[in-house]
């Protein structure tokens, strides 16, 4: 499991790498992988998830999200970094 500390809260449990890829594997994007051990998906030619790593950090595109929500945090290349995601946020993507 990939867990993060936070002073307030204690251990935080996240949902596993296997189980991010199982979520991106459920929907027909295309999976490449790298010699760092990244991975990258790809929807129709379009890079949509980018630097997701064992450690539970990644970004997913987030640039047409912000058209339709503002729950999350955009950074200003347009990616969402979901390292912190909860399931239910996580599927929601």
């Amino acid at each position: 499991m990939i867990y993060t500390n936070t002073k307030k809260k204690g251990m935080i449990k996240l949902l596993s790498f296997e189980h991010i890829k199982e979520i991106f594997n459920s929907y027909p994007i295309e999976e490449r992988s790298f010699e760092d051990g990244r991975l990258s998906y790809y929807y129709k030619g379009k890079q949509i998830i980018r630097e997701f790593s064992h450690t539970g950090n990644g970004y997913i595109w987030g640039k047409d999200i912000k058209e339709y929500t503002n729950k999350y945090d955009i950074d200003p290349r347009g990616w969402i970094n979901f390292k912190k995601s909860q399931k239910k946020r996580f599927e929601h993507f």
